[in-house]
């Protein structure tokens, strides 16, 4: 037996979201003044929709906090997620792989951190 899968596209850096960069260009204000808690991290291996993309919430190895402070390993909100009937679920939010080195901006008060690419997310560094 099949199950319908339903892929939501990603909100692309380039379009609503803003630049790449998280910048805040295009519709996004720009958020990172108003983070909470700002970390370096690499993304640790965990549950993904098709082209790798990890699903809400991946694990974060915190490599060192840059405002703020919390525990080694945290959760974050990412833009994808899989839904109980097997529906695969995009939106606003960040796209990342695992083992890819991301700078997290969030205004959140726990876990998992809520974040987008509006809120200054961005990838840093090589894989």
């Amino acid at each position: 037996m099949f199950h319908r899968v339903t892929v939501v596209l990603l909100c692309t850096a380039l379009t609503a979201c803003g630049t790449a960069n998280g910048s805040g260009g295009g519709a996004c204000k720009d958020m990172r003044p108003y983070a909470r808690v700002v970390f370096d991290g690499i993304m640790l291996p965990g549950p993904t929709v098709p082209h790798g993309l990890l699903t809400s919430p991946a694990r974060v190895r915190v490599i060192h906090y840059l405002k703020g402070n919390g525990p080694a390993i945290v959760r974050v909100e990412t833009g994808s997620r899989h839904d109980p009937d097997g529906a695969v679920r995009g939106g606003e939010g960040i796209a990342p792989r695992a083992g890819e080195r991301w700078r997290i901006y969030t205004q959140g008060r726990s876990q998992p951190y809520p974040t987008s690419v509006c809120a200054g997310s961005t990838r840093i560094g090589a894989r």
